[in-house]
């Protein structure tokens, strides 16, 4: 939430949130187990290939946006509800 309003002075909508957490569990970044949301290793991976402690969070938006740009990963989903 902080991070959609650092980047666009925007609070996400619920069908954003929503799309968001489909892809993010379709290309097996998050699994969903009782009703809880954990990350994968693919997504903890990722993090510790790509993380830097001191950039902040814009540069990584667009650093990480670049790289998810070359990821083999499936672009569109099926919109689930997972927050209401």
């Amino acid at each position: 939430m902080s991070s959609g309003d650092h980047y666009n002075h925007a609070i996400f909508t619920l069908d954003e949130l929503n799309y968001g957490m489909s892809k993010l569990i379709e290309n097996g970044y998050v699994i969903q187990k009782n009703n809880r949301f954990y990350c994968t290793k693919k997504a903890e991976g990722f993090n510790r290939k790509h993380y830097k402690i001191w950039e902040n969070s814009i540069s990584s938006f667009l650093r990480c946006a670049k790289i998810f740009q070359r990821e083999n990963a499936k672009q569109s989903c099926e919109l689930a509800v997972y927050f209401t």
